[in-house]
Order: structure tokens, then sequence, then C-alpha cells
């Protein structure tokens, strides 16, 4: 009975620890996408997005692999998942320092990578399918 009562109470101190999030707004990028909405249009959809380097490009391939490339050529490969209590696209490069969650900020066929301290990383076009054959 005891053991019972102790772990209804930790399961209700996780509940507490990770409620669910509102989505984010912002007046120029956009609205953060739910789980519901980045599984529906960001899974199997590619992005481009210049940076000072050239054009980047990449695609949300189903089955958890992100594919891209970068602007000298190199080819990546990198996992995704989505974080359901806080709306999240998280990803693992293989170097803590590079992984991890970000919101996806929609305004129509442009999508914004924004991490959770408010730094937008860039803005990227959508395109539907694997339009640049990664």
């Amino acid at each position: 009975m005891i053991t019972t009562l102790i772990f209804l109470a930790a399961a209700v101190q996780s509940v507490d620890a990770d409620p669910v999030q509102p989505l984010y707004e912002d007046a120029q990028l956009g609205r953060q996408m739910s789980v519901e909405e980045m599984k529906r249009d960001l899974v199997g959809s590619s992005f481009a997005f210049d940076s000072p380097e050239g054009k980047n490009l990449f695609y949300v391939a189903e089955g958890g692999v992100l594919k891209g490339v970068m602007p000298k050529g190199e080819k990546f490969a990198i996992n995704w998942r989505f974080r359901e209590y806080d709306n999240l696209f998280c990803f693992e490069t293989g170097d803590v320092a590079s992984s991890g969650c970000v919101q996806m900020i929609r305004d129509g066929e442009k999508v914004s990578i924004r991490r959770k301290d408010g730094v937008v990383e860039f803005t990227a076009t959508m395109a539907h399918g694997n339009a640049y054959n990664l």
C-alpha cells in the first residue's frame, strides 16, 4: 500500500514537472506548429534556406531521419523526433552542443526554427516531397 502511494505521488509530480505548454506565436514569424501539424506538414517535406556560406537543403524523412546538404556539398543525416508535451521538434547530431529541441514557427510556406531561448536560427522555405532528391 505504501509503495503504491509513493508511486502515485511520484507520477503526479512528474506530470506537474512537464505541463503541456501553450503554442508560441510571433506577430512577424507566425505560430508554433503543434506535433499534429508537424506530423502532417513537415514529415515528408523539404526545406531550403540561405546562410552566409550559401544554400542549405534538408529533407525530413519518415522514420526519424533528417537528410541534408550543406553549402559546400557536405551531406549529413541526423535523427529527429517530436517532444509531445511542449510541441518541439528534436534532433540528435551526435554532438551535445549542436543537438536539441526547437519550436517550428510557420507562416505559409515559411518555417522558422526558434530555440527555446528565443533565438531564431533560420527561416526556410518549405516544399512538399523530397524536392532536392536527398
